[in-house]
């Protein structure tokens, strides 16, 4: 029983050991692969980059012209979104807090008279 044991590690040691010899056609057939495969990756790192940057600059646009009309981002404004309000009732991180509401004047309605349908 020990010597099989024995006997069938030794075999598997043995050829799991020896590496098979690839020929010269294989070595650059992988080489050239391995080379196509990198170009791809670099290709595509590239376009991610590209597409980054424009992102970035579509960004940078809308910050900047968003300055010039004087609509206040928060973060790019110098306005911080934790600054607690000068209102006690403001609420902190909810930017125009404590501002209070818009009037909004009820419209009324209007009422036709009989001489308005004659014209």
């Amino acid at each position: 029983m020990g010597s099989s044991a024995n006997g069938g590690g030794e075999e598997l040691g043995a050829s799991a050991g020896t590496k098979r010899k690839s020929s010269a056609k294989e070595d650059d057939a992988e080489r050239e692969r391995k080379k196509r495969r990198n170009e791809k990756k670099l290709e595509v790192r590239a376009a991610k980059a590209q597409e980054q940057d424009s992102k970035k600059h579509s960004w940078q646009k809308f910050a900047t012209k968003s300055v010039k009309k004087g609509v206040g981002i928060a973060g790019v404004a110098g306005n911080s979104i934790f600054k607690t309000p000068d209102n006690p009732y403001g609420k902190v991180g909810v930017t125009g807090s404590g501002r209070g509401m818009t009037e909004v004047h009820q419209q009324k309605k209007h009422k036709f008279s009989a001489d308005d349908e004659d014209e």
